[in-house]
């Protein structure tokens, strides 16, 4: 898998540094406040994408695949969900959001606890349940956090962070199936998530924010995305799924990125 690029870090924990240093100060202005509530959306969306991500690095743990960077990519999930989740309560502009997140906290608890665990394919069944419900509430933050934002870059924020999620989903369900665990509705599972994918990729691109920038990134995920679906097609077996798994961090990371350029855009 490939390493995180330097760009990439660098303006992830640039997002999360500026809304540290924000503390508890209020915004001066409407553009400043749109700028931090882009920053935040961005944050609350990769809460959305861990709920799957860290799933999917259970089950590699379980199959064998890559276990090492597994291990690792699951534990910096669960330690940068709390961080997070911390900054977010901190953050919260508003009583909508503050209540959406006592619901994460709730639910954050039993999921963190068996995604500490180690793996197996009970654990896998019951973190996979455990998933959804904290989905939800986790989506549920990012909408109350876009509303209070509002804007156009708002929406792209949000669409854009959602993509990381479905890259994880997409990636995590193909890993249950190797495990013999796939839900009853894997295939709608699958197809909803792919069809979601595809069509918020062509509303990106069509976006009349995008700087030059945005739409080379955009159109590196076209090509990433095209290899990621040809990959998630193959039969659900242990050697397709580091192919599977290779393919989701490239469009993960790719996608960070063009949240990070979204969220960073002049306020619109």
């Amino acid at each position: 898998m490939r390493p995180a690029s330097p760009r990439r870090r660098q303006l992830v924990l640039g997002s999360l540094a500026a809304l540290l240093g924000a503390g508890a100060v209020p915004p001066l202005h409407a553009t400043v406040a749109r700028q931090a509530g882009a920053r935040l959306i961005d944050v609350a969306g990769r809460q959305r994408m861990l709920t799957q991500r860290i799933v999917k690095t259970y089950c590699q743990l379980g199959l064998g695949v890559l276990p090492e960077a597994s291990a690792q990519q699951r534990d910096e999930a669960l330690r940068q969900f709390d961080l997070q989740l911390a900054l977010l309560k901190a953050q919260a502009p508003d009583a909508r959001t503050r209540r959406a997140l006592e619901r994460v906290h709730s639910l954050w608890g039993p999921f963190r606890h068996a995604a500490d665990a180690p793996a197996s394919a009970d654990g896998a069944r019951a973190l996979t349940a455990l998933s959804e419900p904290l989905l939800e509430a986790t989506h549920d933050v990012v909408l109350a956090l876009q509303d209070s934002a509002g804007g156009a870059r708002a929406m792209l924020v949000n669409l854009a962070g959602r993509q990381r999620m479905l890259s994880q989903r997409l990636a995590k369900l193909y890993m249950l199936s190797v495990w013999g665990l796939q839900p009853a509705d894997q295939a709608q599972q699958t197809q909803a998530a792919t069809q979601e994918f595809a069509a918020t990729l062509a509303t990106l691109r069509s976006a009349a924010e995008n700087t030059p920038t945005l739409a080379t990134e955009l159109e590196e995920v076209e090509k990433q995305w095209a290899w990621f679906t040809l990959a998630l097609q193959q039969d659900a077996e242990t050697a397709y799924a580091l192919v599977v798994a290779d393919a989701s961090e490239s469009i993960l990371q790719s996608m960070d990125l063009v949240t990070a350029l979204y969220a960073g855009l002049d306020a619109r």
